[in-house]
């Protein structure tokens, strides 16, 4: 018994949590990854409390948009180094 209410207590936030993250809109850069822009653009607006055609708001966009690319490069020049061989001679 004695584990049990501290258990319970500790299950009440976490379960609360898990319920409210359905109502979470996806990331902006997650949404614009998976281009769905004009969705990206409300969460934006809605963040920052103005238009999807507020000029930041395009400006966010298109910032994260200008990421990719970069992203991409350095994911695929890991990928040429051997996954992750380089740490087998740190130990």
């Amino acid at each position: 018994m004695q584990w049990r209410i501290p258990f319970i207590m500790q299950m009440v936030p976490g379960v609360f949590f898990v319920i409210l993250m359905i109502f979470q809109p996806e990331t902006p850069r997650w949404l614009v990854e998976h281009k769905r822009e004009d969705e990206a653009a409300r969460v934006l607006a809605y963040v920052a409390r103005t238009s999807p055609s507020d000029p930041a708001v395009q400006a966010t966009i298109d910032e994260i948009k200008a990421e990719f690319p970069r992203e991409a490069g350095v994911a695929s020049l890991a990928t040429i180094h051997g996954n992750g061989r380089e740490l087998d001679h740190c130990a």
